[in-house]
């Protein structure tokens, strides 16, 4: 019937009806602190894995409540700051003394670190805090089973 000799693709055609276009690299303005110094600071400094960064983010974003305001209802074992609920949940993705140091160790501007890095570097420095955190819960679940 056909044969491949004889056949003729009009190709310009199907390249303009069927090939995608590719769109124009889009470059991003540097910064002006960039263009002076010649080197390129990070807008986030991540520290910890991305797997317990993770974990940590979404914990501490679904209890709802400010950083400044956790390490407040820690310290005065606030118990209408904290449930025993976001209690369990802090003791669970408490920062291990590893993360604690490394965290603790960075130097460079507070702000560049990810919010998760500066959850680890807030609760980090406040002295004895799994014991105070296992104590507050045991005391909040002591009450509850006295109550039955």
């Amino acid at each position: 019937l056909y044969s491949a000799d004889n056949l003729e693709l009009p190709v310009p055609r199907l390249e303009a009806a069927f090939c995608q276009k590719q769109p124009a690299p889009k470059v991003a303005p540097a910064a002006p602190s960039q263009e002076k110094s010649g080197l390129a600071k990070p807008s986030v400094v991540h520290i910890l894995d991305a797997k317990r960064k993770q974990n940590i983010g979404i914990v501490v974003r679904a209890m709802k409540v400010e950083l400044v305001t956790i390490r407040k209802g820690i310290l005065g074992m606030d118990d209408q700051v904290l449930s025993l609920e976001q209690l369990k949940k802090l003791e669970a993705i408490f920062p291990t003394a590893e993360e604690v140091e490394q965290v603790m160790a960075f130097d460079d501007d507070l702000s560049l670190l990810s919010p998760e890095d500066r959850f680890c570097r807030e609760l980090g420095d406040i002295t004895g805090l799994h014991q105070r955190l296992h104590s507050w819960i045991f005391k909040l679940s002591f009450e509850g089973t006295c109550d039955e």
